[in-house]
């Protein structure tokens, strides 16, 4: 959240253009009592002075510290109010001891004793800081908490914005938040003048539970809709993994019945497709992303369509026209364009006309109030929703082979994409999918899937816009090297290669000793000026150092050796590319780059190439040592690995013979670097108790699919945390590979009641296989190489943790804090 603060904004303000407060009566006169000797006893004195000055009489206010609950749900701040619009709140005051409920929760309040304990500077403190934020210990900590209050809060609910009063000793500050940032009010002696906080009580009093912040275009279901969501789900789980074949399930579809997040209905009047009526749960995904697209993927049933749907909401960055990812969906269906999601609506979401759309980054470029003080350029956002076919991450898949038809169907959808304007600029491991028969064990076609930071292509075959987009270990390496460079289609075809390198070395059985993983992950920040990542020298590397592709042990752990000649081929000519590239492209003249043997590698490159030609795609000249057509070879190269179809002839040609001849049935292997233990045991956990609630013993011992290592093995020695890599589109987060932990914030689980069907069963059972991690979850690792080319001039420094904002951002993620229990 760093630098996502706005404000001081004078309580005035605040109060008339977020609260409404002008069109409200006068409120009652209050009177609050002023700081104690410790923080927890203000909290009663505090609360019992808004009851008694009737102030805020529809509100149900308590102290959490009276409450209870699950584990994970102490995370909660020193107050809050029950508004939650769907249900009628008890009114038992203050003390009562029912769970404190995420889902429920409205108003947060927050208590510090003193005034000293603000984590925001005054106004005059405030510029002459040049920031809002303070930047001391205890600051810092009081920010983390107050963001990870907020983050539960978006977690849980279906919310546009989000009010929170902050106390410090004597004084109240006002916090609005929304996708964008949060907007700080100044600070007010409510001792000495009462007024403005007896106004918030009031205006919160008095206003909508939709200006509150609750997003009403979800609603309530009938009991009836209810059970009709539990139906197709158990109906959907039993039909998509049998004792014949554990390996399709597909992750997550047992969490949605999870009784700890409410069922809503929603309709969603598309700006693409047709109107659909959806009832919805537990989200299966959802990104950790305070401030960002905050992206939330579930299981739907649409009673439209009469089947469970894949559902996706999020808040897109508002850019210029038509670049949202409806509008990509509409330009591909209108064009027929194959191996893409077949999409039943999709669109921004509006309200009486008007788009819900964040407001604080409209408050951060009021450079010209007298309360402005310094902050980020925050990106104006637009909930965005869409309806689709549900389909299959990589990991699901059976085979090498159907890796292999996967990829060549995403190139080709890359391919006529570009031929209609469109590329779609983020390929990655978590948007190539699989789609199958209804059974889902057919396997029918590979999706290129998750367009939403599509870009149109210019006249000279580049996308318009100049910022970088994609995951970072999948973008190629002339966008890592250079963040303001166009993306091309042939930074497409080499993402295509990193995701199937990648997949191959993650997903299908291989011995490789070879720490293939880590340069995926190679990150330099730009320490002068503005803060960059640049990247791109380690996979460079790869190619230059590595030597030839030919050689012996270079690809030979790749067990299934079909597999193992479509990775050799693929790289071979991209490393022929770079030797050529290095040779001419950044010396004028041919230097070596890696010492006296670089002329030797290039001569063993270029006769590896010679002997495997693509049907006129490589020319004869490719022998030729003459300066000339070498250099000459080198466009011929640019141009030939630009070409899609160059790729896709080199998949189809290991395709073409029958499967039983050089295919194995059945190579893939559980994730070979899963997300970290703890996590993949609390989704196990969590998910065999939901499915012995729902779906009874018998159906648990056969269900639960072996798909990741043993949480009680050691992972291997080159396996590392699994993190997501964001982009660096100026955009928080992602969709298909968001920051996810399935298993929600519990470090343990009680047994808690699960919405079962008619006649399920209660008993429970044990089960012996973990569940594996989304296909999104990237590895984070480190390169392979100390040693990058790319910018020799500049003085940069090695970034081997943390994230790049997605924005899946041109400067280093400043993620939420997590916050202090108390």
């Amino acid at each position: 959240m760093t630098g996502c603060w706005i404000g001081p904004v004078p309580h005035r303000i605040f109060l008339d253009e977020f609260m409404f407060s002008a069109s409200f009566s006068i409120p009652p006169n209050a009177q609050f009592p002023p700081k104690k000797e410790t923080e927890t006893a203000m909290y009663e004195p505090f609360f019992r002075a808004v009851k008694d000055s009737k102030i805020c009489p529809r509100i149900n206010f308590f102290i959490t510290a009276y409450a209870h609950g699950p584990d994970r749900e102490l995370q909660r701040p020193d107050g809050g109010a029950n508004d939650y619009p769907f249900e009628t709140a008890s009114h038992r005051w203050i003390k009562h001891k029912q769970p404190f409920d995420w889902n429920k929760n409205g108003l947060i309040v927050e208590f510090k004793k003193g005034e000293g304990e603000d984590p925001f500077y005054s106004l005059e403190q405030a510029k002459t800081n040049n920031s809002i934020e303070k930047v001391n210990p205890a600051s810092i900590t009081t920010l983390g908490q107050l963001s990870g209050y907020a983050r539960e809060a978006f977690l849980h609910q279906h919310r546009t914005h989000l009010f929170m009063l902050f106390i410090a000793g004597n004084t109240a500050r006002f916090i609005r938040w929304d996708r964008a940032g949060a907007v700080v009010s100044a600070p007010s002696d409510y001792v000495e003048d009462s007024k403005p906080l007896a106004q918030f009580f009031w205006s919160y009093n008095k206003m909508s539970p939709a200006q509150r912040g609750w997003d009403m275009t979800v609603q309530k279901p009938s009991s009836a809709e209810v059970q009709q969501l539990q139906r197709a789900i158990n109906d959907w789980i039993t039909r998509h993994g049998g004792v014949e074949d554990l390996k399709r399930r597909f992750p997550g579809a047992e969490l949605t019945l999870d009784e700890d997040y409410p069922v809503y209905k929603l309709v969603i009047e598309p700006e693409f497709g047709k109107r659909q009526v959806l009832v919805i749960q537990r989200p299966f995904m959802h990104s950790y992303d305070l401030v960002g697209s905050a992206t939330r993927t579930y299981f739907a049933y649409s009673q439209t369509e009469k089947e469970v749907l894949f559902y996706k909401e999020g808040w897109r960055v508002e850019a210029e026209k038509g670049t949202s990812e409806a509008t990509a969906y509409k330009h591909l269906s209108e064009h027929n364009v194959p191996h893409t999601p077949t999409v039943f609506c999709a669109g921004d979401v509006r309200v009486g006309g008007e788009l819900i759309r964040t407001e604080s980054n409209v408050w951060a470029r009021k450079t010209e109030a007298e309360w402005y003080v310094t902050c980020s350029a925050l990106q104006p956002r637009v909930l965005h929703r869409i309806v689709q076919r549900l389909y299959y991450p990589v990991q699901w898949l059976l085979s090498s082979r159907e890796f292999v038809t996967v990829m060549r169907d995403c190139t080709i959808a890359s391919e006529k994409s570009f031929e209609i304007g469109l590329l779609h600029r983020d390929i990655s491991i978590g948007n190539v999918m699989a789609n199958f028969e209804d059974d889902g064990k057919t396997f029918v076609e590979g999706i290129l899937n998750d367009w939403d930071h599509f870009g149109y292509v210019s006249s000279n075959n580049q996308v318009r816009s100049i910022h970088r987009s994609g995951t970072w270990p999948f973008m190629s390496i002339e966008i890592l090297r250079n963040p303001n460079v166009r993306h091309s289609i042939r930074d497409e075809m080499q993402s295509i290669f990193w995701v199937f390198l990648y997949g191959t070395f993650r997903f299908f059985d291989n011995n490789d000793a070879i720490i293939w993983d880590l340069f995926f992950d190679k990150k330099r920040k730009n320490v002068e000026g503005r803060v960059e990542y640049f990247g791109g020298g380690a996979k460079r590397d790869f190619f230059l150092q590595a030597g030839d592709f030919t050689e012996p042990n270079r690809t030979d752990g790749i067990t299934t050796k079909a597999l193992r000649d479509v990775v050799e081929a693929m790289a071979l000519y991209w490393q022929y590319y770079y030797y050529m590239e290095g040779w001419w492209g950044m010396h004028g003249d041919w230097q070596p780059l890696h010492g006296n043997s670089a002329r030797h590698d290039i001569s063993a490159t270029v006769r590896a190439a010679a002997s495997i030609p693509l049907d006129g795609l490589l020319s004869e000249r490719t022998a030729s040592t003459d300066d000339n057509e070498t250099g000459l070879l080198a466009d011929d190269f640019k141009e030939m690995l630009s070409k899609p179809q160059t790729w896709i002839t080199v998949f189809n040609r290991s395709l073409k013979d029958e499967p039983a001849e050089i295919w194995p049935s059945s190579d893939a292997v559980p994730d070979r670097y899963p997300q970290d233990k703890a996590k993949v045991m609390r989704m196990k956990e969590r998910v065999e108790e939901i499915i012995s609630i729902n779906m009874g013993e018998s159906y648990l011992s056969r269900s639960l699919p072996v798909a990741s290592a043993s949480a009680d093995s050691e992972p291997p020695a080159n396996a590392l945390a699994g993190k997501e890599h964001a982009r660096d589109d100026g955009d928080n987060d992602n969709p298909g590979d968001g920051d996810i932990d399935p298993s929600g914030s519990s470090s343990r689980f009680k047994k808690r009641r699960i919405a079962r069907p008619v006649g399920s069963s209660d008993a429970s059972g044990p089960s012996s296989s973990p569940v594996a991690s989304s296909s999104g979850d990237l590895i984070h690792g480190r390169s392979i190489h100390r040693g990058a080319v790319g910018h020799p001039e500049s003085r940069l420094e090695e970034v081997r943790e943390g994230h790049v904002q997605r924005g899946r951002r041109s400067h280093k993620h400043r993620g939420l804090r997590r916050p202090v229990r108390k």
